[in-house]
């Protein structure tokens, strides 16, 4: 089971659908923070509409997120805290049509909704929102303040020929 799980089975929805907020609890913030590489998650919270598509047995799921992270600068290795409020749609599919729409010959646009399988008789929101957390921390946190120094104090090796060029020039 995924360390932040919440599922919502598929059958108790319908097209009106249902609002579901949920937020992660202490052990959870730390254990996703162990898996992101995160310093802490200080706040994790959920917002979404999870509703069907008509007669569609596709779940759709429309949410947003807002987490708290704190994570190391790449430079100085201090702390960088930084807030993240992003939103996200993604369409369940059962299994059947998952294959069918697996097999199409598509072309993907980055407006394109994310489309994913349905597992069992439910849909994990929690890991669903893992994905799109990890998706949305910066890879590669700096500190405002961080400036890369590097030594330029120390002379360039001249090499095993620099004795024989001085040399050269007594001659």
């Amino acid at each position: 089971m995924h360390e932040f799980a919440h599922i919502i089975e598929t059958a108790e929805i319908d097209a009106e659908g249902r609002h579901v907020d949920f937020a992660a609890d202490v052990s959870q913030r730390q254990a996703l923070a162990a898996r992101l590489g995160l310093l802490d998650l200080k706040g994790l919270s959920v917002s979404c509409d999870v509703f069907r598509d008509g007669d569609n047995p596709a779940v759709l799921v429309q949410g947003r997120f807002h987490a708290e992270v704190a994570q190391k600068c790449v430079v100085t290795l201090e702390p960088v805290e930084s807030t993240l409020d992003e939103s996200f749609e993604v369409r369940f599919l059962p299994a059947d049509e998952w294959e069918a729409h697996g097999q199409r010959d598509v072309e993907v646009t980055p407006d394109d909704e994310d489309v994913e399988p349905m597992s069992g008789s439910g849909i994990d929101l929690g890991a669903t929102v893992t994905e799109y957390l990890a998706l949305a921390i910066d890879p590669y946190p700096r500190r405002q303040d961080a400036e890369f120094r590097h030594d330029t104090g120390a002379e360039a090796d001249p090499g095993p020929f620099a004795a024989l060029a001085k040399l050269r020039n007594k001659v």
